[in-house]
């Protein structure tokens, strides 16, 4: 075999691991095609593009930044090049490449996508809105842009219309080909529930939080169910099995699974002589159009509650929970987390509050803020369950603790950054996801000082409230 139809070989095979996402894979393959013909037509940029996918994301602004100097035309280079500088966190360069490949071709929907999600990052919504109903119009197959189009359409309010373009997830690259999406098993769309054993689940990609959030929906479809005999399976992830199912105790036609043992739902002994469907639980607005008003809607261990109750009976003051960051492999974690000791130095001297650590991951710098932290002794979301239950009000970023107090309803102020989840909305101060909830909004880029004097005023005159 000659040495270019080698390369060609692993080229092509590179390419087709790119599309399986197994980019650790095709990054070999490719740099092996790259040694024996530097000269193969793309090849720069499908290396570039896998360390992209595999977040070697100072590599990949390297190798795109080589590119457009050798190719100053390529879009697909300038799009790389804006991506990587984003994800490097490098704001100005990364908006400056987004506006040079908007100029080389303003009718682009990829380019179009691409410099709409940039201009969020900086807070030109409304710009960045229009430009990726542009995009979605130019190329309608691009699931991941209708993908954002439905999110963006949710945090307008726009429920209608954003749970439908939402849908577009099914074409998504990340869910071709996964067995949780192309089940044999029909999907439920609405219809009667007679005789119909309905499986719900969680989208691998969702995190606790939305699965806490989306519970909400599992109430009113089983009563629906009980009322014209149907059954429902959930499966939830195992550390909130638990806590879910003595939330929904009172409906004894709800069967919970963990996502690990959700290949048992197809199990016919499940069956018990009724047809089985399946239902992805974001999916369940589509058919159950209001947002259910039930709050609480989770129901902690009253044991554990009365015990965190007579424990905590001799602290007379305001109790303050803090959570001031979330799961570190979530992609925008380190723009949601908060500085805690900026955050406890605003707050601390307030009298008559007392601060709680509610971040079980990082005890030494709950140490280092002088927060007093029990959270050693919370195995599970049913025991911080409990434990909230028994403060005055959580003050948290976006996270899966902030959901579980709003479910539980328990007084809860959110901290946003400058582009917060569709569900926090944009403008308003309250939320309709949680009417406990207050939102608190970065007014600057990444810049958390000003969230920070509200959060002093708002706690001093909660406290002065009390007396």
């Amino acid at each position: 075999m000659e040495a270019t139809e080698s390369a060609d070989l692993l080229f092509d095979l590179g390419c087709e691991l790119q599309r399986a996402e197994r980019y650790q894979e095709a990054l070999s393959a490719l740099e092996q095609a790259q040694a024996i013909d530097p000269n193969i037509p793309y090849i720069k940029h499908k290396i570039a593009l896998s360390h992209l996918r595999l977040r070697n994301y100072t590599t990949a602004l390297a190798l795109y930044e080589a590119q457009v100097q050798e190719t100053p035309n390529d879009l697909d280079a300038w799009v790389g090049l804006s991506i990587s500088a984003f994800e490097c966190r490098q704001w100005e360069k990364s908006l400056a490449k987004a506006e040079q490949a908007f100029k080389l071709n303003p009718n682009n929907a990829l380019i179009l996508h691409c410099y709409s999600i940039i201009l969020r990052e900086f807070g030109h919504f409304k710009r960045a809105l229009h430009l990726l109903e542009r995009s979605v119009l130019l190329d309608p197959e691009n699931a991941e842009a209708r993908v954002q189009l439905g999110l963006r359409q949710l945090e307008e309010g726009d429920y209608k219309n954003g749970w439908k373009t939402f849908e577009a997830r099914w074409r998504w690259r990340h869910y071709q080909g996964k067995p949780w999406v192309n089940s044999q098993v029909p999907r439920w769309a609405g219809e009667s529930l007679a005789q119909k054993n309905i499986f719900l689940w969680y989208e691998p990609w969702q995190g606790i939080g939305d699965e806490i959030l989306f519970l909400r929906y599992a109430a009113p479809l089983a009563e629906r169910a009980q009322r014209e005999g149907g059954l429902i399976m959930l499966a939830c992830h195992e550390p909130l099995l638990t806590l879910f199912g003595r939330s929904l105790a009172d409906h004894r036609n709800v069967l919970f699974l963990t996502t690990k043992e959700r290949g048992q739902a197809w199990q016919p002994q499940h069956f018990l002589g009724r047809t089985p469907m399946q239902c992805p639980i974001m999916s369940l607005p589509l058919f159950l159009s209001e947002i259910p008003p039930r709050f609480p809607y989770l129901t902690p261990d009253p044991v554990k509650v009365e015990a965190w109750r007579e424990r905590l009976s001799v602290d007379k003051s305001v109790k303050v929970g803090l959570s001031w960051t979330g799961r570190e492999d979530h992609p925008r974690n380190d723009l949601r987390t908060v500085p805690i000791l900026d955050l406890v130095r605003a707050i601390k001297n307030i009298p008559g509050v007392t601060l709680y650590s509610l971040q079980r991951e990082h005890p030494d710098q709950a140490r280092a803020a002088a927060l007093i932290d029990f959270t050693q002794e919370l195995a599970s979301v049913d025991d911080t369950a409990a434990l909230v239950s028994n403060l005055d009000l959580v003050i948290g970023v976006d996270s899966m603790t902030a959901h579980l107090a709003g479910a539980l309803n328990i007084p809860t102020w959110v901290l946003c950054d400058f582009n917060p989840p569709w569900m926090w909305g944009r403008k308003d101060k309250r939320t309709i996801w949680y009417p406990s909830v207050n939102v608190y909004r970065q007014h600057k880029m990444h810049r958390w000082e000003g969230v920070f004097e509200e959060i002093r005023a708002d706690l001093r005159a909660t406290q002065a409230a009390r007396h």
